[in-house]
Order: C-alpha cells, then structure tokens, then sequence
C-alpha cells in the first residue's frame, strides 16, 4: 500500500535526524551551559532553533511542568551533540536511558 504524506514524511524526518530528551529539575541549566537561548521563556509545546556549543539544534518544549524538552540535530551531529550534552550534564549528573 502506499503510505500516506504525512507518515512518509514523518519517516524521512525521524532518520535525518537525532533526539535527544532530556527531563528533571536542571534542563534549562544544561541548555543555558552550551546555548545563547533564553530558554526561561521557552513555553510549553513550543519550540525554537538555536546552536548548543556551535552546532545547529531545535529545542522542543514538550512539558513544562516536568522540565521535559526534546533536542533535535541532524544525524550527522548527534554523536558530537550527545557528548556536549552528557559532558554539561555532568555537574548535575544523569542517567542514561
């Protein structure tokens, strides 16, 4: 069958890029070490595009009640994204899922 639009765009978008989410009390910090963003005005179900330490993402604000939010690179920077991500989580520490 052939798939709709929407879904087959929706696949072209997931394997071009890398997600990262993140959640708990210290996310905005973690932004603010690598981005220039004023991520304190980010509203929930909002989301913009910023650099996080050069490279070019877009901050997903899923719920704000839960400091949740999701980061978004291209796939070719989600190697390089992650470990700018682990390395400012470090002063708060984290877990990996």
């Amino acid at each position: 069958s052939t798939p709709k639009p929407s879904s087959a765009a929706s696949d072209v978008y997931k394997r071009q890029r890398s997600i990262i989410e993140l959640e708990g009390s210290n996310v905005k910090e973690v932004v603010k070490k690598g981005s220039p963003f004023d991520i304190e005005n980010l509203e929930e179900n909002n989301c913009c595009n910023t650099t996080f330490n050069g490279i070019t993402i877009t901050v997903d604000n899923i719920e704000q009640s839960k400091n949740k939010i999701r980061i978004i690179s291209l796939r070719s920077f989600g190697e390089s994204l992650y470990h700018s991500i682990t390395d400012a989580c470090l002063e708060f520490g984290y877990k990996a899922i």
